[in-house]
């Protein structure tokens, strides 16, 4: 009786356990229903008779996901740019927001003057990232994510090819619903969840559903590097400088260079050119220089080596554009330019360009040349960013390509207020900024005036890493603020000062390691000139030379007479450039 009642004990612990098992099995097969609705699931299990069915349609789903994704990187994130607003002018590359590169081929720019080029006073710029395009269905509309789905729900019809390729084998397919997706973009991946319900049948029948495939390409940290692009022009205008760095290298009293911005000579006859040429020469140059400029951190950046020309190789080195960190070091980055024809102005009168001639009143045979050549130009540049590691997508890896708009006005960049792009997270925002995540030691900031060597009080402190800009604080009554920072390798701290030339310095920070640093800033200052002349008499020989006596003791302009001092600031490391001009 004993051994009896000790059987009946384990066969009810075992009917327990069965019981046990089934709620567990099923209540996770809740749990995995539930996570389809919200992040990240896998296909169905089902029986190896229907394998060649699964595997047919994740494979279609993988091929229609490659599809999708090709498409939306070589048209800067709109798999439909012109649903979205965007159009090209065929006359006129800058006065769109997109350019047609074929017909059925559009790349949008991230960046563009929304006014009209002749614009004056109130420019208005537009910017995409976080603005008109977002990453995450989260963050708002159009997105990646939203565009993916549309695009697997309209396309993946057209490989799975009415199951032809299933029916040779024996199945029979039917369709209990229309194929939905929800797409997921994550770090270093996308995940394809796909709903599609179907009845397969052979030597039994089965219902099935759920399918899913993983496209390994980083579009996370692409869309963030193509937004710390973006906001690297709006705010700092690294292809204006760049251009016009290029219009100056390029020019010179010459009718074989530019005109200059500036350029004084002592000569009868002014140099002439012809604005048309001018206006072909800078096509030239933006077709040829543009693709010289690298990113430093990024998989194809190298320093240029031209030996025998120090100058020409300190240069094309100066063009680089610092993020200031490694993060993207995964990431290649190409600048191109296809000869697309510039908005371009010059202060000629009608296609003659030339200096402004004067002569003295006594010496008739004695002239000078005043050259100010002013440039107003906008172009486009256009951007790739390739992932080679997203192998998927070929031996190039995959592709993302989009536009800026460089616009200069008045030899300057043509500048507007603009606020730092933050790219939003998919969950949160971004908490790099937040007070109680900032877990460096405490670093203590000195801000003196580099002539007086007094405090800068009331400076605004700034430290920028990966993109974004977190605002530290103010310095105090004796030039000083001390606080935690966000923990960064090679971050940029800032400083900025009416009444002063702003001031930037890459910074290392880590975790609760304290520092110090000393910055010294160059004042604006007011400066009073007195223009006074020196002149030029004939001698007895019957030429001209300088009187001496008026070296020793020059004498005043005259009430017709006019003078210009231009001075540009021989900016330090980390200082911004400054320019006066006086009449």
């Amino acid at each position: 009786m004993t051994k009896k009642g000790q059987v009946t004990i384990f066969i009810i612990l075992g009917i327990l356990i069965l019981l046990a098992g089934v709620v567990f099995f099923f209540m996770r097969g809740e749990t995995i229903e539930q996570q389809i609705d919200t992040s990240a699931y896998t296909s169905q299990i089902v029986p190896i008779e229907f394998n060649p069915v699964d595997v047919f349609v994740e494979n279609c789903l993988t091929e229609t996901a490659i599809q999708g994704l090709e498409i939306l990187g070589e048209r800067g994130g709109f798999i439909e740019p012109y649903r979205y607003g965007f159009s090209s002018d065929p006359s006129d590359v800058t006065s769109g927001n997109a350019i047609m590169m074929a017909s059925n081929w559009m790349i949008p720019y991230w960046w563009y003057l929304s006014s009209d080029n002749e614009c004056t006073g109130d420019c208005n710029f537009v910017i995409v990232p976080e603005s008109k395009l977002f990453l995450y269905k989260s963050s708002g509309t159009p997105s990646i994510e939203g565009q993916m789905e549309e695009y697997i729900n309209d396309h993946l019809n057209e490989c799975i090819n009415n199951f032809v390729v299933l029916e040779k084998q024996g199945y029979d397919i039917n369709e209990l619903g229309s194929p939905s997706s929800i797409v997921r973009v994550k770090d270093g991946f996308v995940q394809f969840l796909l709903d599609y319900p179907i009845e397969a049948s052979k030597l039994s029948r089965r219902e099935i559903s759920k399918f899913v495939t993983t496209v390994d390409v980083d579009l996370v940290k692409i869309y963030e590097f193509s937004s710390l692009l973006v906001t690297m022009e709006a705010n700092y205008h690294f292809l204006d400088n760049y251009v016009m760095d290029l219009i100056v290298g390029f020019s010179g009293v010459n009718r074989n260079k530019l005109p200059p911005i500036t350029g004084l000579e002592f000569d009868f006859d002014s140099v002439r050119w012809s604005k048309t040429w001018v206006g072909d020469r800078l096509l030239d140059l933006l077709t040829s220089y543009i693709s010289l400029l690298r990113v430093y951190g990024t998989e194809n950046y190298k320093d240029f080596n031209i030996p025998g020309n120090q100058f020409k190789e300190d240069f094309y080195n100066a063009q680089t554009v610092l993020l200031g960190n490694l993060s993207y070091s995964d990431l290649s980055i190409d600048f191109d330019y296809l000869g697309w024809k510039p908005y371009f102005d010059l202060n000629c009168d009608g296609d003659e360009c030339r200096g402004d001639s004067f002569m003295t009143e006594l010496m008739s045979l004695f002239g000078v040349q005043r050259y100010n050549a002013v440039y107003d130009l906008s172009f486009p540049a256009m951007i790739t960013i390739k992932d080679k590691e997203a192998v998927m997508f070929g031996d190039e890896g995959y592709s993302f390509t989009f536009l800026l708009e460089g616009n200069i006005r008045n030899n300057k960049p043509l500048d507007t207020d603009y606020v730092q792009i933050n790219v939003s997270s998919s969950d949160t925002g971004s908490m790099l900024c937040d007070s109680n995540k900032r877990n460096s030691g405490l670093i203590s900031l000195e801000v003196k005036d580099l002539l007086d060597e007094k405090p800068v009080a009331d400076a605004k402190v700034l430290y920028s890493c990966a993109g974004e800009t977190c605002n530290l604080g103010r310095t105090s009554s004796n030039g000083t603020l001390e606080t935690k920072y966000p923990v960064c390798f090679n971050g940029i701290v800032s400083v900025i000062d009416e009444d002063h030339v702003d001031y930037s310095k890459i910074l290392t920070t880590q975790p609760d390691k304290p520092d110090h640093i000393s910055i010294k800033m160059s004042p604006i200052v007011t400066k009073n000139y007195t223009i006074k002349k020196s002149v030029v008499r004939k001698n007895a020989m019957g030429n001209f030379e300088i009187d001496a006596s008026t070296i020793a003791n020059p004498l005043n302009l005259s009430m017709y007479e006019r003078a210009m001092i231009t001075l540009s600031r021989r900016s330090e490391t980390g200082e911004s450039s400054f320019a006066s001009f006086v009449e």
